[in-house]
């Protein structure tokens, strides 16, 4: 009997230990930063697929149930203009707020080199993030494989958290389909690939650089979320956070590494409420 609640105790004390240990770790890690950079690809992937798949001059998206969609025609300025509002949660699990307005040459689906859009974010809100700003993307088509690149300039895009903090980036973006622009009635074939140089700073006001590397968005994973590539965070006090979205599975889980320790995290586990 003694040795059995020995036994007890000694594996309470060893999970008590893990679990502070893991806690502390997870200290190691400025996760409200990371993942809001990573909201900030979400969003602006999401934003260009819904441009791609709602620009045609016929009204092919339902909203999902979660937004509302309307076209405006400029026929003697050749534009479209996509007014969507979110209300609701949509067939991903992430509610959504706010909307988004998106003005596209007519026609750019079917020949978009040289084409325009812009999308501008009025509190445009998932998972506790509100996004405003406006992003104005040329389109170029890479003659080797005729993938479509939206190309753009941040200038001090926000992202806002319901405690009246944000954080800002600014900086280069590329986001290219690889797979499924032809195709804008299939959203499972799509596949977005994106590359950018940003700066910012975050909630404390500490700046960063971040680096994107190759990180691939598949739409079929039913969510927008980054399946591989890359990511370096570096902060002027010489934390730099290597991120590792993995080998392309659909799933939410990344690695940080920072000071040679590796960390594992799992998209959505760190929201917070304020």
């Amino acid at each position: 009997m003694k040795k059995t609640i020995f036994s007890l105790l000694a594996i309470l004390t060893l999970s008590s230990l893990m679990f502070f240990t893991s806690c502390n770790k997870d200290q190691n890690v400025d996760t409200e930063t990371v993942e809001a950079i990573i909201e900030g690809d979400n969003a602006t992937v999401e934003g260009v697929v819904l441009a791609q798949e709602n620009s045609g001059e016929e009204k092919l998206a339902s909203g999902n149930g979660c937004m509302t969609i309307t076209h405006e025609i400029d026929l003697e300025n050749q534009k479209i203009t996509i007014i969507i509002e979110f209300n609701g949660i949509c067939d991903d699990g992430i509610e959504r707020s706010g909307r988004m307005i998106i003005v596209a040459d007519l026609g750019w689906r079917i020949n978009p080199l040289g084409k325009e859009i812009s999308i501008t974010y009025e509190n445009f809100t998932r998972r506790h993030r509100i996004f405003n700003g406006s992003i104005s993307y040329s389109v170029d088509v890479d003659t080797v494989d005729s993938v479509v690149v939206m190309n753009t300039t941040l200038d001090n895009f926000s992202i806002a958290f319901p405690d009246s903090t944000s954080i800002s980036l600014s900086g280069n973006k590329s986001i290219a389909f690889v797979q499924g622009f032809r195709t804008f009635w299939n959203r499972n074939d799509d596949i977005l690939k994106i590359n950018a140089n940003l700066e910012g700073t975050n909630r404390k006001g500490e700046h960063f650089l971040s680096i994107t590397e190759d990180v691939i968005i598949k739409r079929a994973c039913n969510y927008f979320f980054p399946v591989s590539g890359t990511k370096t965070i570096e902060f002027d006090d010489g934390r730099t956070y290597l991120v590792d979205f993995g080998d392309g599975t659909c799933d939410k889980i990344y690695t940080v590494t920072v000071n040679g320790e590796t960390y594992t995290m799992e998209y959505g586990n760190n929201d917070l409420d304020d």
